[in-house]
């Protein structure tokens, strides 16, 4: 489940990422980020609670778990993870947030510095093996 609820961040977080790339300092980047993108999770979470939730009410054990809990856990996580955490933790952050781009940009240029590798040789230039020579 802690894949699923980490699979949408980078929606919030490029949003983000683009408010503080149009020169908008880190807490208003992440507030304009937040404003923009919170209508979309906020309008699909009730939805997909009421799904996951609606599993609760089948005969099978296993379905009833699994409901409640990914009712849960998109709960929590559009609320207090989505909403609250990582808000408080870029503001808090600051301009520590924007190291990894950085580093990205740099492994690119390092990756673009480096010589091409020499193609393989076909088969036909390569010397033949011999029965003695094995």
């Amino acid at each position: 489940m802690a894949r699923q609820m980490l699979a949408s961040c980078p929606v919030q977080l490029s949003r983000i990422v683009e408010e503080h790339r149009r020169g908008h300092p880190t807490p208003v980047a992440v507030a304009l980020g937040l404003q923009h993108t919170g209508r979309l999770f906020t309008s699909a979470a009730p939805v997909f609670v009421t799904v996951a939730a609606s599993l609760a009410l089948s005969s099978l054990p296993l379905l009833k778990v699994f409901g409640v809990g990914l009712a849960l856990a998109v709960l929590l996580d559009c609320t207090v993870v989505r909403a609250l955490l990582v808000p408080a933790l870029m503001k808090l952050f600051g301009d520590a947030n924007w190291w990894l781009p950085c580093l990205s940009a740099w492994a690119r240029h390092r990756r673009a510095a480096r010589p091409a590798p020499e193609p393989a040789r076909p088969a036909e230039d390569l010397p033949a093996v011999t029965s003695s020579q094995k």
